[in-house]
This record gives structure tokens, sequence and C-alpha cells, in this order.
């Protein structure tokens, strides 16, 4: 009678309150997993035990074995009991998300007089670390190697690039996968996968290593393609290399060894005219450069090519004096019939305007090895422009080398001379060498020259030495000791 009137206030109350509790006879109502379940005056709990927090990925579904307990609480007196459900007549197992690497899930669905569920989590890790490397780079080759995976016998090597985008997928069961037809100073992507069976023991594959590389840079081996000679010059043409900075050229006049480098061209440059030589053969090659990273990256010289120079003509080089800025440009006809500026030598024209009396084109008409000029003055290497004004050496006092008028070789580069144009003994000479007679000269006046005017270096007029011009080639310059 009394048990009869609380169970219908304590229902009452509950669904006045909105509470959940379990309410019923132990031996006629289920019990449920979902929550702590009171039931006449027992509390009843339950437990998972014998599930381990992590398992390592074996490539096959991970069905942990577990063992469900259920806590037995007499509310009236607290004494507790225990008792081991039994699987499948107690409560069923399911597993959930155990066959990738991740987080999977065991759910115990209860069964008989057990109703509801309880899950729990555990983890799934590749514990046996898959370490990949690149070996062999090379530019346009590479090969990957990782280690072999406990139970996994198959996988795929895929290539992507650096957008993510696949280029290749090589399925393997070797560890060691060689990758060709690359392009070279690329960045790649490589994903190695495994194959595997989920629990209904469908195949699938898993993302066990990563690794990025790039191929190494390479620079093309340039090849020639003519090398002609010329008057005093001579011309190098190649076949342009791709993905380069540019290109260097060297110069020897011996087949084998001696080469030196001569010029550094541009990427775009696919020619290059050699000025200022003697009448002999030279030989060339070519290689092609790039810079990473702040390294320079060299390709492979070109084959060998020569060619034989001939004698200048008096068409080979015109001469342009400009008496504002004291310089002299030295023009020569290149392959292609065009005059374009190849050495600028400092001169010293006419004080006072003296040299403006030539202004206009005129043609060389005398050399003289030695000159007297007037007031007991000589001059080296002197070649007649018109009248009585000369290309020359700074003045001496005799026709010696070792009489020269040192305070004006240090007014080279300044107005100097009575008219005359006045320059070091080695561009006297460059003249006197390379110029024919009837060698074009012009004589202007203007603000600038195409070349940057060559600064002259001066003499110590304390050195016992001052006498003698430093250029002069002359062996017994002691200058040159």
């Amino acid at each position: 009678m009394y048990k009869k009137l609380l169970k219908v206030l304590i229902v009452v109350f509950m669904v006045c309150t909105h509470l959940t509790f379990v309410l019923a006879d132990e031996n006629t109502d289920l019990i449920s997993f979902n929550q702590k379940s009171t039931i006449g005056e027992y509390k009843y709990k339950f437990i998972i035990q014998d599930l381990k927090s992590s398992y390592a990925w074996t490539g096959k579904a991970i069905c942990p074995s577990i063992t469900l307990w259920q806590e037995k609480t007499n509310v009236k007196t607290n004494s507790k009991t225990t008792q081991k459900l039994i699987k499948n007549k107690d409560y069923t197992v399911i597993y959930k998300d155990n066959y990738r690497a991740g987080t999977a899930t065991v759910v115990v669905e209860g069964k008989g007089k057990y109703k509801g569920t309880i899950s729990k989590k555990y983890k799934i890790a590749i514990k046996n670390t898959v370490k990949i490397s690149i070996k062999e780079l090379k530019s346009t080759s590479a090969q990957v190697q990782f280690n072999a995976m406990s139970k996994i016998k198959k996988y795929d090597v895929i290539l992507k690039d650096s957008s993510g985008k696949v280029l290749k997928t090589i399925p393997t069961t070797k560890t060691k996968v060689s990758l060709s037809n690359l392009k070279k100073g690329t960045k790649y992507r490589i994903v190695v996968k495994a194959y595997a069976k989920d629990q209904k023991n469908t195949s699938y594959k898993t993302t066990v290593a990563t690794v990025n590389f790039r191929t190494k840079y390479a620079v093309d081996k340039v090849s020639l393609s003519s090398v002609k000679g010329g008057n005093e010059m001579a011309q190098v043409n190649w076949k342009t290399v791709k993905d380069i900075d540019g290109y260097e050229i060297y110069r020897s006049t011996n087949a084998k060894t001696g080469f030196k480098k001569i010029k550094t061209v541009s990427q775009k440059t696919k020619s290059y005219t050699d000025y200022l030589l003697g009448v002999k053969t030279y030989y060339y090659k070519v290689r092609a450069y790039k810079k990473v990273n702040g390294k320079t990256i060299y390709g492979s010289f070109s084959q060998v090519q020569s060619c034989k120079t001939k004698k200048p003509t008096n068409q080979t080089y015109y001469l342009r004096v400009n008496i504002k800025t004291n310089v002299t440009t030295a023009y020569a006809k290149n392959f292609n019939g065009k005059y374009v500026p190849v050495k600028a030598l400092t001169t010293s024209c006419g004080v006072n305007g003296k040299t403006k009396a030539i202004l206009g084109t005129h043609y060389t008409m005398v050399k003289y090895r030695w000159k007297f000029m007037h007031e007991d003055c000589y001059t080296q290497y002197a070649t007649r422009i018109t009248g009585h004004y000369l290309f020359h050496s700074v003045p001496y006092s005799e026709p010696k080398p070792n009489t020269l008028w040192y305070n004006s070789y240090n007014r080279l580069g300044n107005f100097a001379s009575d008219g005359c144009v006045r320059l070091s003994v080695i561009d006297a000479k460059w003249i006197y060498d390379h110029c024919p007679l009837k060698t074009r000269v012009e004589v202007v006046y203007q603000k600038s020259d195409p070349l940057k005017k060559p600064k002259v270096k001066k003499i110590d007029t304390r050195n016992r030495n001052r006498i003698w011009d430093p250029t002069d080639p002359d062996s017994r310059n002691p200058w040159k000791k």
C-alpha cells in the first residue's frame, strides 16, 4: 500500500520537475546504459574496461576487446557489488571509424534486461613512423626512399607539383622508387599512401608520409654556332640556352690553355663582338650561368672555335676628338657595317680654344715615330690630322723616352697644348699602330662622349722615375719593373 503510494508521488514529482530518473522494479524494468539508473533501492553504473587509449595502425580495422562491468549500489546502506556482464547476452559491441589513423569509437549497446548505449573513444596512430627521403637528387631525376611498414605490402608513391596537382602515381611493393623526366629547379611534393583494409575487408589507401623537394638547378651546355674574324675583331655566335641569367665569354691564343674571361653578357644575348685585337688566331669558348640563392651555377663550356683576324684598314676605325671634354673616342666598324664606340682616350687639347680651328672632318696624313715640334721639344708616335695639328704623346726635351715633361703629363685630360691633341704614350702608339693613313678624324665640340673618360694616374714629381711616361711600353721603363 505504502510502496504504491510512494511510486505515484514520485511520478507526479518527476512530471512537475521534468526529472528523468529511471524508476522500475529491478526484476521487471530494463536497466539503462545511458546514465546512472536507480531502480528501487539500487543505483546502477556501468564501466568499460580493458580499452587502451591508443592502438597502432596496422592497415586493418582495430577492434579491441573490452569487458563491461556493472556496479550496483544500495541507496540505503551504500554497499556496492560489481558484476561482469556477458557479451552477446547482456550487450553487443559496435566499432566506428576504427580502420584509419585517427579517432575511433567503441559503442556498447544493451541487450536482454539492458537497454541504451555506452560509447568510448580511442586513438589509432601510425606508430611505426615512415621516414621518407630523397636520394640521388639531380636536375631531372630523383629517387624516393622510405622504410617499410609492418604488415603493409603495397604502397602508392604519388608525385605532385607545387600547386598540389597529381602528376604521376606509382603503385609499388618496394621502398625505393625512381622518378625521371622532372623539370630542373622545380618544386615537387611526394605523398606515400599505404594499401589497407577496412572492417568490411574493403581495400582503401591512407597517407603515411609526405616530403617536399626541389630538383637541382642545372645550366645547359652552350653550343657555338660560329666564330668569325674581321679587321682586329672577332664575332662569337651561339645558340641560346633557356632559364639562365647570362653568358661568360672566354678567349685565348692557345686552343687548350690560357683562356681568360673577357666579357659577361645577359641571357638575351646570342652574339658578342670582340674588338681591339691583334692580328693572329684567337680561340673562344662560352658558358652559361644562373644565380640561385646567392650561389652561381655554371653550365659546361661550349666547344672551342677559332678565327684569324686581319690587319686594320683606314675604314676599320674612325676617331672622334671632343675638344670640350678632352676625350678622343675610337669607333670600330662592326660586322654589320655600323661604327660603334670601342675605346676612349684621355687627351689634352689646345688652351684658349686653339684646337677649335680644326673643327670638322679630316683624314690622317703622315706618321712620325719621333717628331720635333718646337722650342726644342719632341713627341712620340705622332700622327698628323691636318696642317700642323697632330695626335702625339706628351712632349719630351729630347727624342729619348727618359726626358718626359712630367708636369705636362700631369695635365692630361685638361687643356694644355698649343692646338695638337696630346695623349699618353700608350694611347698615341695605339693610333700610330692601328689607324692607317687616311683614317677619318672628326673634331667636335660637344657636352658628352659615348664612353667614360679614363682617369690618368698622376706622376709623383718627387719620384726619380718622373722622366718616364708610366704607360710607355719600352722595356727600359722603370715604372714597369
